[in-house]
């Protein structure tokens, strides 16, 4: 893999490498709390935003880094 690159300088805020672990319990919590608002007041389904904060995920986002060295791009 000694060609590997990545092609687009977009790297995260923080040392986390995903996001996965937040997202997959975020989306638990909200179809758990869907299936139980179905079964007494399907007229009021929660919204995902009310449930989880995205800052409270392991990273912060994404940003451009408009002047990467080639070495960044490395895998």
């Amino acid at each position: 893999m000694s060609r590997s690159r990545i092609k687009t300088a977009v790297f995260g805020y923080t040392t986390a490498t995903s996001d996965k672990i937040g997202k997959q319990q975020a989306n638990r919590r909200y179809r758990r709390r869907v299936n139980q608002t179905l079964q007494n007041q399907p007229e009021l389904l929660p919204q995902l935003r009310e449930l989880t904060c995205v800052w409270d995920m392991p990273k912060d986002g994404k940003g451009f880094w408009k002047e990467a060295h080639e070495e960044a791009f490395r895998k």
